[in-house]
């Protein structure tokens, strides 16, 4: 693993924004549109956290579920979710995501966040099976 940090969002400010402040706080950044993107690239091997944007509703199929939880047991994944979603949260955390931050967090608290992550040496080890998602 490496201490390069990938980016997975469909906004493209959210992603020009976070690379900014990695960049700044000297990390490598690199983005992509959206997890299937990410993992049809071949590339996967190469980076030590992968911050997902989960928007909303970005959770409602077990085929999502599922590609959250393979990327939870092969990378330390930080999840940002929308403020007060508490059921992407809980469905985030549950599938072996590393942390879980709200897309509103300030700048330097999100890097201090991916830090913590990147030091991190646990990993999910096991795939978990889908969960369904609370509605």
């Amino acid at each position: 693993m490496t201490d390069s940090v990938l980016i997975i969002s469909a906004d493209p400010e959210l992603c020009t924004s976070l690379v900014s402040e990695l960049t700044r706080g000297g990390l490598d950044a690199v983005t992509a549109e959206s997890l299937d993107a990410w993992t049809e690239s071949g590339e996967t091997e190469a980076v030590g956290c992968v911050v997902l944007d989960l928007a909303p509703g970005a959770l409602t199929s077990p085929a999502q579920v599922a590609a959250l939880a393979a990327a939870c047991s092969s990378h330390r994944v930080l999840a940002l979710t929308a403020p007060g979603d508490v059921p992407m949260a809980v469905q985030a955390i549950r599938q072996g995501a590393a942390d879980v931050i709200q897309r509103s967090t300030r700048q330097g608290s999100i890097l201090a966040r991916i830090e913590k992550v990147l030091a991190s040496t646990e990993l999910t080890t096991r795939p978990r099976p889908p969960s369904v998602p609370d509605t």
